[in-house]
């Protein structure tokens, strides 16, 4: 029984931390797209990413990163719907490229 327990808790650890890397690894596409619409290349643009995962742990779901990407992309004129469709292409490209 323990060993049963054991695979079940091994399972759930690991489908924790790949949905961990595919939100991290979306977020960071995301911020990225967001940092060249803004021309922000290079390690500013790797920097911008970054800062937007970090964004992400503020609360569960997409909002705080909805939030970060409308406050700095407010001048560019891309509408929270279209943020929103970006964030999930974002994180099925991530889910793709990590595999199933």
């Amino acid at each position: 029984m323990f060993t049963q327990s054991s695979a079940h808790n091994s399972k759930i650890a690991h489908d924790h931390d790949r949905a961990f890397r595919i939100r991290t690894r979306g977020v960071k596409a995301a911020g990225l797209w967001a940092a060249g619409q803004m021309g922000l290349s290079g390690d500013a643009a790797q920097d911008y990413a970054r800062a937007l995962v970090l964004a992400d742990f503020e609360e569960v779901g997409d909002e705080d990163v909805i939030a970060k990407l409308r406050q700095d992309l407010s001048g560019v004129g891309i509408t929270e719907a279209e943020l929103r469709v970006l964030l999930t292409h974002c994180l099925a490209d991530a889910e793709r490229s990590l595999g199933s």
